[in-house]
């Protein structure tokens, strides 16, 4: 069994970068100061938001959930026509578990 030991000079080129890394992380950590440093933040006025006075108008109800095809309230025909296309051949998700549930039984049976 032979065993490569590394020579002297990389465990010291190994030790020299140690060390210089941790001077290094000791000065930066002298330079580091919290003081002076204070919270300038302060809540924003609602009344100065736009969208409030834009929905100020508008009725809401926290019971008010969108319709299955929300979309169509948009009046956009082409939006209609992708989305009916991509829904076409999709099973909800009752039809998805029921094909899953059969798919595992078949599994099973085989098994």
């Amino acid at each position: 069994m032979t065993v490569n030991y590394l020579p002297r000079q990389s465990y010291t080129n190994r030790f020299i970068y140690r060390v210089v890394t941790l001077v290094a992380a000791a000065a930066l950590a002298a330079c580091a100061s919290s003081e002076g440093i204070h919270p300038e933040g302060h809540p924003t006025d609602v009344s100065s938001l736009h969208a409030e006075r834009k929905l100020a108008q508008v009725a809401t109800s926290p019971a008010a959930w969108p319709t299955t095809d929300w979309w169509r309230s948009l009046g956009d025909p082409q939006l209609d026509a992708l989305i009916d296309e991509a829904l076409k051949d999709n099973p909800d998700l009752a039809s998805a578990d029921a094909r899953a549930r059969a798919a595992q039984s078949q599994v099973d049976t085989a098994n």
